[in-house]
C-alpha cells in the first residue's frame, strides 16, 4: 500500500510540474542563462500579481513602462506613476490567479499571454493578460503590461 501512495504522489508532482511549464515555448534554448532568467522574470511578475506584491513587478521596470490596465488610461508611465497605477489596480481587484498560456522569446524581447482572474461580488472574472519584456544590458525589463 505504501508503494502505491509513493507512486501516486510522484506522478502528481511530475504531472503538475510539466503542466506549469506548458506555457513556456522556448524549449530549444531553455538551458541558456539568459532564457532561464527570462522565464524567471515572467514567473516573478505572475507571482507579484497573484500575491498582490507590487515590488515583485516593479523591480523589473526600466525608466518607463507601457500600461493598459482596467483602472487607468493606456500609455507610457514613469516608474513612480506605473507603480501607483499597479498599487491601485491590486487594491481594487482581488486577484485569485494569474497564469500564462503561451510565450514567445526572441534574442532581445519576450512576450507571454495568459489570464488574470479576480473576484468581484463573489464572481470569478477572467481577463486577458499579456506581458512583454525587453533585454537590455544584462537584464530583462518589463516593456508592457496589458490587462483587459
Amino acid at each position: 500500500m505504501r508503494i502505491y501512495i509513493i507512486i501516486f504522489i510522484s506522478l502528481v508532482f511530475v504531472t503538475s510540474s510539466y503542466c506549469q511549464d506548458k506555457w513556456w515555448n522556448d524549449k530549444k534554448y531553455s538551458n541558456t542563462i539568459k532564457n532561464k532568467e527570462c522565464k524567471y522574470t515572467f514567473e516573478n511578475i505572475a507571482n507579484g500579481f497573484k500575491n498582490s506584491n507590487v515590488d515583485k513587478i516593479t523591480r523589473y521596470f526600466d525608466t518607463e513602462v507601457y500600461l493598459d490596465v482596467l483602472t487607468a488610461s493606456a500609455g507610457y508611465y514613469s516608474i513612480n506613476q506605473a507603480e501607483q497605477i499597479l498599487i491601485d489596480f491590486l487594491n481594487y481587484f482581488n486577484i485569485i490567479n494569474f497564469y500564462y498560456t503561451k510565450s514567445f522569446v526572441n534574442v532581445n524581447s519576450a512576450f507571454a499571454i495568459g489570464y488574470c482572474v479576480y473576484m468581484r461580488n463573489n464572481t470569478s472574472i477572467k481577463i486577458n493578460a499579456s506581458i512583454s519584456l525587453k533585454y537590455k544590458d544584462t537584464s530583462w525589463y518589463l516593456e508592457q503590461i496589458i490587462l483587459n
